[in-house]
Formats: C-alpha cells, structure tokens, sequence
C-alpha cells in the first residue's frame, strides 16, 4: 500500500479520532478513488475555524494535500490598491496556468452568502424600526401638544406661584418618561423571548445581557425626553399673564 505524506486534520477530527495532540505521524488510509487504498500520514494539526455558517457546529474536517490536482488558490492581500493587485494575480495566474479559466472571489463575499435570510432580515428591521421610531415620535410630539395645550392656565398657575421653568418641565416631562419606562418593562420580557428564539438557531452564539435592555429603555428615553421636552419648554416659558387669559 502506498504511504504518502500529506493530511492535515482540525482539533475537532482529531480529537474524536481519540489521537488529540498526538495525531501528527499517525496514518489514515483513502479508499476513495481514484486514489484507492492510499495510505497518508498525519503531518499536522489546526485549529477548528469555520467554513459553513454559524447555524452549523464545526466538524471533523481532514485536509489532503495533493499537487496534482488543486481547485482554488487563497491569496491574502492588502486592502490597498486591490484593483491592480487583482490584475496582477490575473496576469500571473495566466502566465503560470494558461490551461485554466481565471475566475477570482474575495472569502468575506463568499462568507457573507451563508446568510441571505440574515441580511435581508437586518435590512428590514432597519427600515421599519428607523420608520416606526419616527413615527412614535411624531406621536409623542403630537400628544404632548394636546395635553400640554390643555394644561395651559395649570403651567401659568404654577408659574404665578413662582414655580421655575425647569421645575416645570421636569415635572410635565416625568409623566410621559414613565408612560415610556413602563413600556419598556412590557416590552424587554417579549424582546428576550425572541431574540432567544432567533438565537438558537446558530450553534455559535451570544448571550444575552441584561445592559442590552437597559441600553434601549435608556435611548428610548433619551428619545422621549428630546421629544417632549421641546413642548415642555415651550409652554413652561409662556408668559403667565397670557397662561391664566387662555380657554
């Protein structure tokens, strides 16, 4: 049996082949063809990476060289003028295999195609979440000029009273800051069910920390208050004379 040197095996093969770190020397035969009953020996060990989407666990994966025969060369390169690196590959490659069709893709490209469904996902929710922000604040703009509206003769009494305008807006914005912080105590139960849902779908994945949710209630108040806070001045600065005439 002939015995040629040449396999190169990931963490995870050669650990459940029972040789872990003493694989390298070890011999597998092949007995697909052409190259039937092939004997290889073991030259070296990497380490696990990926080469299917995160959805998929990583599995044994043996490497075989084989100089005769050969279907893609990985080149890195720099970042840096890779129109005219990429002609001088081409050049290259036809000068050395002028057999063979040059064709030429870049791994992120190729990475970036295991998940369609993901990316189209984050397109979406990108429009519609930007597009539903926009429009809960045009609410909250909105409500808060009707209510503050009708508060009028309340702010110019206050105001008579000697009430500061920050004491005013403080006071006027607090109420729809907690009308939002109780939105967000329903909401972050339901936005960890589903992202925990969409999450173990990866074999690979984070967990979720509790900032996270702390994170958006924050921005959405921070939202809530620039919103709102406008109205709230605006109406804690009217002249009290003018608060205390209006029906």
């Amino acid at each position: 049996m002939d015995l040629r040197e040449g396999l190169i095996l990931n963490e995870t093969a050669a650990r459940e082949l029972g040789w872990g770190k003493d694989a390298v020397g070890k011999e597998m035969v092949d007995f697909s063809p052409p190259a039937e009953n092939v004997r290889y020996r073991v030259i070296g060990v990497i380490r696990d990476f990926h080469h299917n989407s995160l959805k998929t666990a990583i599995n044994p994966t043996v490497l075989k060289l084989n100089p005769e025969g050969f279907a893609f060369v990985s080149v890195r390169i720099s970042p840096a003028n890779v129109s005219s690196t990429l002609v001088f590959l081409e050049k290259t490659f036809k000068e050395l295999l002028p057999q063979f069709e040059y064709r030429h893709f870049f791994v992120d490209d190729d990475f970036r195609q295991k998940y369609p469904n993901e990316e189209k996902v984050q397109s979406i929710y990108t429009y519609f979440g930007t597009l539903a922000i926009f429009v809960a604040c045009l609410g909250l703009f909105g409500l808060a000029s009707f209510i503050l509206e009708r508060r009028t003769k309340e702010i110019g009494i206050r105001k008579a009273l000697g009430a500061a305008v920050r004491r005013i807006v403080l006071s006027l914005s607090g109420e729809f800051l907690k009308a939002v912080l109780l939105a967000n105590l329903v909401a972050w139960p339901l936005a960890f069910y589903f992202m925990n849902r969409w999450l173990r779908t990866f074999a690979y994945r984070i967990s979720l920390e509790w900032w996270f949710f702390v994170l958006g209630g924050v921005l959405s108040i921070v939202v809530a208050f620039l919103t709102v806070s406008y109205q709230s001045v605006k109406s804690a600065r009217t002249n009290p004379v003018d608060a205390l005439r209006y029906e």
